[in-house]
């Protein structure tokens, strides 16, 4: 090399352990930006499901208050709450009740029997301690609501 010309820088690329230690670093970084994602994810879901929960049992529970608060004895001193009709075992989860719908004449106007009872969900078999449809929840129940004979509706 002469006296009067620059030092030429090298020319060398990475090596294969500089590019190894990298790619470890990125995949690390990766990993655990998708792990909080996916946290936040499921925290959001189970959220979101508990205010679910929450809304329909609100909603089941102000259904019973509410025809609760309309039944009772009536003036005669009959009773019109049954929690257990004639006949029904005393195990069974079921309350059955009149309303009163209308106080038009002495006495009261009563509404036909209204009845709150829990029944197996849909593909669930009674009380067997197994998850029968699979969905992770064991014996799940429906609250249902029937008056006067009429078709139960799932209020919960």
């Amino acid at each position: 090399m002469s006296p009067h010309q620059p030092a030429r820088p090298t020319e060398r690329g990475m090596t294969l352990l500089e590019v190894t230690v990298m790619l470890a670093l990125f995949v690390t970084a990766f990993v655990a930006v998708w792990q909080s994602m996916s946290d936040t994810s499921n925290s959001y879901a189970s959220i979101m499901y508990s205010n679910d929960l929450d809304r329909v049992l609100r909603s089941a529970v102000a259904r019973i208050v509410e025809d609760v608060a309309n039944s009772g004895t009536d003036e005669s001193g009959v009773d019109h709450v049954t929690s257990h009709p004639p006949g029904l075992a005393t195990t069974a989860q079921q309350i059955t009740l009149q309303r009163r719908v209308a106080m038009n004449g002495d006495p009261a106007d009563w509404s036909g029997d209204v009845t709150f009872d829990l029944q197996p969900a849909e593909n669930e078999l009674p009380a067997n301690g197994a998850d029968d449809d699979g969905d992770g929840l064991v014996d799940e129940m429906r609250l249902m609501r029937t008056e006067a004979g009429g078709t139960p509706i799932v209020i919960a």
